[in-house]
C-alpha cells in the first residue's frame, strides 16, 4: 500500500542562490561605487547574473521568480543601457538586491530521484 506524503526540506536543493546572493552582493556594489564610473561592469556582471538566475528558475519552474528577475537583467542590460538616475535608479538597485535575496531563498528544485511517494 502507497501513501502520499509532503516532501521534506531535504528532498529539494537551491541551484540558484550562488548567482542570486552574487548578483545581490554586485547591485549593493554598484549602488555603492556610481559615482567611480563603474556603471558599465556592474551592469555586465549584473545581466550576466541576472539571466543565470532565470534560467535556473525556469528549471525550477519558479515562474513568478523567472519573471522579476529578467526585469532585473532588461533593467541592467549593457547592450542598450537606459538613462537611469538619482534616488529613483537607488532605489531600484536596493528593490532588484531584495528580490534577488528573495530568488536566492525560494527558488528551489527537487532532487533528482527522490518521489512524492512513500511505500510501506
Amino acid at each position: 500500500m502507497t501513501t502520499t506524503r509532503r516532501a521534506t526540506a531535504q528532498e529539494y536543493f537551491r541551484p540558484a542562490f550562488l548567482p542570486a546572493l552574487l548578483l545581490a552582493v554586485t547591485l549593493v556594489v554598484g549602488l555603492l561605487t556610481q559615482h567611480l564610473g563603474t556603471a558599465t561592469v556592474i551592469r555586465f556582471i549584473a545581466c550576466a547574473l541576472a539571466l543565470i538566475v532565470v534560467v535556473f528558475a525556469w528549471q525550477a519552474r519558479s515562474h513568478v521568480w523567472i519573471v522579476a528577475i529578467a526585469a532585473v537583467a532588461v533593467l541592467w542590460n549593457p547592450a542598450f543601457p537606459l538613462p537611469f538616475s538619482g534616488v529613483g535608479w537607488d532605489a531600484a538597485h536596493v528593490l532588484a538586491a531584495t528580490i534577488a535575496m528573495a530568488a536566492a531563498l525560494f527558488v528551489r528544485q527537487r532532487m533528482e530521484g527522490t518521489s512524492v511517494r512513500a511505500s510501506r
